[in-house]
């Protein structure tokens, strides 16, 4: 009889406002596509979306502002391309998140009396490769935030300022995410028709199941904590649909309602006291009334009713409605130039009392739980407060409660520790799947007698060893999402030095350094850079003197000609090699105490090509083996101490990307525009030893040696022009080991090799993001660690030796990071508690590479001598493997009382026992014998 009920809400409608009630020439311009609503709102402000600033920023009005507006309103500058979506903080008023398609992530503490425009943000996250789509507050736990940027999603604790979860598992871009209502699970839909149920804090897929069957943009809902979620899309014929799915059974919706054919994606919104459903479709004039049900029909529609195009609709916090005049829900709907508030009433004879059976007890707007509680595993409910005004008064548990984070920010913080894909499937090709049980009838515990049954059968044998409890817990067949090889720097973190450690203000660096060039270079005391103007420019900066340059007349060398290349010699940081696109290498002495005045001549110059010079590299271990590659197709190997060619290589017939030495340096080895890999023994032949086919993209390349020489790691584009790394080995080139696609960019990637880390870092010109890997023996050779992400651009990241790192601050990895305008210091490190001591396992002793091991006229001989180790170990510091072993913490949680717990083997010992125990033989005689009958003759007919 349910389904004949009446709903209080049957007769709710819209009262439409007065002229002077709207707000008028609100300059909302011409909003480009996105998955967010482009307005919303808090019990204090509204935000929404502008033209101003190319669409990076966002308006702010009070949410009591009425009529026309006579001036601009407020501004958020929030990005540097349009906000794509933004959301107000359940539990602070002031605290407002936003995204853009620059792919950045910001929070903004709004203040009380905004009459200005607001520039600085309190939390900045770093820029992601794609724009961000979703961003979205956990409904119950304060200082989480969901984001969601193409086929990722990420769980970011603002508090602490980290990403803690990214989750992968969706085969295309994400279009809307809502969480569950106690904040458990988060539901997403996306552009791979899919509907999908995410548990983040285990890393799983809950269920998944079919959505539209059209790639438009579509959202969805969760009916608060109930098991049903809504979404909103289009049908295969373009008709817009509605689904309703049951979270238990996802393979198919268990309601589907067809609308209309109109093109504008639907926007759904709830109320949640009274599950009032609001649809309204972007561009629409009618915005349509549903209640919610758990039962059939689901969805009840009560009336639909006029207003103006609609280009965004936002939905009132329920404590700022005005419940004595029976409004049960207040909409704030974005037009072309206005602002139109339009509240929802339930129709009452009298507004002089409350009526109670219109508003049941709402959330109070404080959260049930911090975002460490959370992440632990628990889950909770807020609490509910009555909105009878009469039982308000002299009572604040109902009114908005700050954000710690919002209490706790001075200033603007900028967070750059990368996204932790760690938590998820580092690898961009594996997918994230659910834990997959046994059906749930086999895990049913047998019956007595099958287990009596079971004991008889399989008695075991008392010399049997125990089982172990972990033997007979249930075992879920799991999907692994990556090899089992745990890196000790996974979790490394990079951080760039204080402004006060930087070169600033470089002025008219060179955007024209070919692609086969670093365009950086870096020792422990010099950094060099080229500069436009005529005759090739390049200035050096004393790494140890950081300043503000001047705006102009700051000393340079002067090469003449248009640099190709340039590198400093590894064993002298005052020599410095320029290849120049005359044909010409220059060699250059830089004064001890650094330029003071402009160099105009070389302290030599060497000819033997015959075209411009693509890149110059010196050996890693002889003193003044320099290779260099040319227009020419020829690699040639030249002594610097007697300026003349040892070597030519032959064998190439197109550009020649990249050169790597051996860590031997015997070897050397090419990657080629013609797509091919060499290897060549120089002293041995002028020809290759071996050959392979190598990327198939012809933008560019770079190739370096891993894991002592045993492999070689290549950097390039396939042929849709996504850049990759891919692994070979050095002893057959035939075929790829393993090759992993990182992105889609046209800059090349740049690797940089630490030996004792075995760690690669991969960036390339006008990236902000530095990618890493482990290169390891066993297969895939390439484990993803922490990926950095500066919080600008940058055009190179050089690296320093390793007798540079700070050991006692675990640092394993230090550079200089080079922007459009300054250099910057970048440190790597490692996470770790003890740091008192010298951390052993991960500094092992590393290569003196302050001095060469042989001459050029020994390497030309044959000769092959390695670096010297030396151990990186400070004198008052003691190494980790002797720090005293801690004692075990006692477990937070248990699933089990250990001293309770019985396994199979024991349960069997023990239903034997009492059945052998009832069946024991007696000597007293049985009952039945003792009984006394009659005679046969007694018997009668």
């Amino acid at each position: 009889m349910w389904k004949f009920k009446v709903s209080k809400f049957k007769n709710t409608a819209p009262k439409l406002p007065k002229k002077e009630e709207i707000i008028g020439n609100v300059p909302v311009g011409n909003l480009m596509n996105s998955c967010g609503n482009h307005i919303k709102a808090s019990c204090k402000y509204i935000a929404f979306n502008v033209e101003s600033g190319g669409g990076g920023c966002l308006g702010i009005l009070p949410l009591e502002t009425t009529g026309k507006l006579t001036k601009s309103p407020p501004l958020i500058q929030a990005h540097t391309e349009f906000v794509s979506d933004f959301d107000f903080s359940p539990f602070d008023d002031n605290l407002l998140a936003t995204a853009s398609q620059d792919g950045g992530v910001k929070i903004w503490q709004i203040p009380d009396e905004i009459d200005e425009n607001v520039y600085n943000a309190i939390v900045t996250f770093p820029n992601q490769e794609r724009r961000v789509e979703n961003v979205l507050w956990h409904p119950t736990a304060s200082d989480i935030l969901a984001t969601s940027c193409y086929q990722h999603l990420k769980i970011y604790d603002v508090n602490a300022q980290e990403p803690k979860y990214a989750i992968s598992g969706h085969e295309d871009q994400i279009q809307s995410i809502s969480w569950k209502g106690d904040g458990s699970l988060i539901a997403t839909t996306a552009r791979d028709k899919m509907v999908r149920v995410f548990d983040p804090r285990a890393f799983a897929v809950s269920a998944e199941g079919p959505g539209h069957d059209n790639v438009k943009d579509s959202r969805i809902m969760w009916l608060g904590d109930t098991p049903y979620i809504l979404s909103t899309g289009f049908g295969r014929n373009r008709s817009r649909q509605i689904h309703i799915y049951d979270q238990r059974a996802l393979s198919a919706p268990v309601k589907v309602m067809e609308l209309d054919s109109n093109t504008g994606t639907l926007m759904p919104l709830r109320d949640e006291d009274t599950n009032l459903v609001f649809l309204a479709g972007k561009g629409d004039t009618r915005i349509s009334l549903y209640e919610a049900s758990e039962k059939d029909p689901y969805l009840t529609e009560f009336n639909s009713d006029m207003v103006d195009q609609v280009k965004g609709v936002a939905m009132v916090p329920k404590l700022a409605l005005n419940v004595m005049q029976c409004e049960v829900a207040r909409l704030m709907v974005l037009t072309k130039n206005s602002i139109i508030p339009l509240p929802y009433q339930v129709p009452r004879k009298t507004h002089t009392e409350f009526y109670g059976e219109l508003f049941p007890d709402t959330n109070v707007r404080k959260a049930a739980m911090t975002a460490e509680q959370w992440i632990n595993g628990e889950n909770a409910l807020l609490e509910k407060v009555s909105l009878d005004p009469s039982k308000q008064n002299g009572t604040s548990s109902y009114k908005c409660v700050a954000s710690a984070t919002a209490k706790s920010a001075a200033k603007a913080i900028e967070i750059s520790k990368a996204d932790n894909q760690s938590h998820a499937a580092a690898n961009n090709s594996t997918t994230i799947k659910a834990t997959i049980y046994e059906n749930k009838a086999s895990a049913q515990p047998p019956t007595e007698a099958e287990q009596m049954l079971e004991v008889i059968k399989n008695k075991p044998s008392r010399s049997s060893p125990t089982s172990s409890p972990a033997e007979h817990r249930p075992t879920p067949k799991t999907i692994f999402t990556s090899n089992l090889h745990q890196a000790k720097f996974r979790h490394f973190q990079g951080t760039a030095a204080h402004k006060s450690l930087h070169i600033d203000n470089i002025r008219n660096l060179s955007n024209s350094v070919p692609g086969e060039s670093d365009g950086f270079a870096v020792n422990s005391q010099r950094c060099a850079v080229s500069l436009t103007g005529a005759g090739g420019i390049i200035a050096v900066f004393e790494v140890g003197k950081p300043c503000r340059l001047p705006d102009s007349g700051i000393p340079i060398i002067q090469n003449g000609r248009n640099v190709s290349d340039f590198v400093f010699d590894p064993f002298d940081d005052s020599r410095l090699v320029v290849g120049c696109d005359d044909a010409r290498i220059q060699v250059w002495t830089i004064p001890d105490d650094g330029l003071t005045e402009t160099l105009e001549a070389p302290d030599f110059y060497l000819t033997g090509h015959n075209e411009k010079i693509y890149f110059v590299r010196f050996h890693p271990l002889a003193k003044d083996i320099l290779a260099s590659a040319s227009y020419d197709m020829t690699v040639k190997i030249w002594d610097l101490g007697t300026r003349s060619v040892l070597i030519t290589l032959e064998g190439h017939t197109d550009t020649i990307f990249c050169l790597s030495w051996s860590p031997d340096g015997s070897k050397c080895a090419t990657v080629c525009k013609d797509g091919k890999i060499r290897i060549y023994e120089p002293r041995t032949s002028t020809q290759p030893i071996l050959g392979g086919a190598g990327p198939d993209g012809t933008r560019g390349a770079r190739i370096v040696w891993v894991c002592n020489g045993k492999y070689l790691a290549i950097t390039g584009f396939d042929k849709k022009g996504n850049r990759l790394i891919a692994v070979y080995d050095a002893s057959d080139l035939t075929s790829q080991l393993f090759s992993n696609e990182l992105d889609y960019s046209p800059s090349i990637i740049i690797p940089h090799y630490d030996e004792d880390s075995s760690t690669i870092f991969l960036t390339g010109r006008g990236d902000s993001a530095v990618y890493a890997f482990e290169a390891y023996t066993e297969y895939p050779h390439l484990f993803p660690l922490s990926t950095y992400k500066a919080d600008s651009l940058h055009q190179a990241i050089g690296f320093l030796p390793k007798l540079r790192c700070d050991v006692k601050n675990v640092e394993f990895a230090k550079g200089f990071r080079l922007t459009a305008s300054s250099i910057e210091p970048i440190s790597f490190t490692v996470p770790r508690v003890k740091m008192e001591y010298f951390q052993d396992d991960i500094f092992p002793d590393t290569n003196d590479t302050t001095k060469p091991t042989m001459t050029a006229d020994e390497w030309m001989n044959g000769a092959s001598r390695v670096f010297e180790k030396i151990s990186l170990r400070p004198s008052d510091m003691k190494p980790l493997s002797e720090a005293p072993v801690s004692a075990p913490k006692p477990k937070k949680y248990k699933s089990y009382k250990e001293e309770e717990f019985k396994t199979d083997e024991q349960k069997k010992e023990e239903l034997l026992s009492a059945m052998v125990s009832k069946m024991e033989v007696q000597d007293s005689p049985l009952p039945q014998d003792l009984t006394e009958g009659v005679d046969s003759d007694e018997w009668s007919d």
